[in-house]
């Protein structure tokens, strides 16, 4: 569990989904940390009902961090033309090809096109593995494979098994996943919630680097 100091330094967003994660846990898990109470039929129901609800919690969060830095370096841009590290790491991973045409000749509108484009790819995300946290994190310049590779690992096999869940009717899942068990899925999201919680006030450094412009020449960890 994560202290009231801890907490003060969050962003909102990840404070919202904190929030959220404790009022699932008391509407949802109302009953005791005995397995033979998990393995109750409507019990169950409610740790799938919790594992799916805080599944579209962390992609929510993940998706409105990664748009605060990218509407943020928008904005800069728009208003001042400065070219920030994230900014030059958006450019190094979009795909657009130049066409070779007058109306896709100018370099601002190229980097507008770049920006808009990154926001519009966050809006067709779907999951938290770790294909959608390199689409998401990779651009902004959040290393998730080297330095929250934890938390990129327990991501992974939550959004997995949320899949499975998400996809599958009662009897395939029971017939091929043990019963979910409320200490394991609470010690399991308090876990990624510390980890999110990390990942949160390094995204928070990367805001300040928003703030000021930059050379071609600086050092923007590509």
């Amino acid at each position: 569990m994560l202290d009231a100091e801890k907490l003060n330094k969050a962003t909102q967003y990840f404070k919202d989904i904190y929030d959220r994660k404790n009022n699932l846990v008391t509407r949802l898990l109302d009953f005791s940390d005995d397995p033979l109470d998990s393995m109750v039929d409507a019990n169950q129901d409610k740790l799938l009902a919790f594992k799916l609800l805080m599944h579209a919690e962390m992609e929510y969060y993940l998706e409105s961090v990664t748009r605060e830095v990218i509407e943020r370096c928008k904005t800069e841009w728009t208003a001042n033309s400065h070219l920030n590290p994230i900014i030059l790491r958006l450019l190094a991973y979009n795909k657009t090809e130049y066409a070779g045409n007058a109306r896709d000749n100018d370099p601002r509108v190229r980097i507008t096109n770049v920006i808009n484009g990154a926001l519009t790819q966050i809006g067709q995300n779907h999951g938290i593995k770790e294909k959608n946290q390199l689409k998401l994190m990779q651009q902004i310049g959040v290393n998730v494979l080297g330095d929250h590779n934890t938390l990129s690992s327990d991501l992974e096999s939550y959004g997995a098994h949320r899949g499975v869940i998400a996809h599958s009717g009662i009897s395939h899942i029971a017939s091929i996943s043990n019963p979910l068990m409320k200490r394991s899925e609470t010690t399991k999201i308090d876990q990624i919630m510390d980890l999110l919680y990390d990942l949160d006030i390094d995204i928070q450094r990367l805001y300040g680097l928003v703030i000021f412009p930059v050379s071609f020449s600086d050092k923007v960890g590509i």
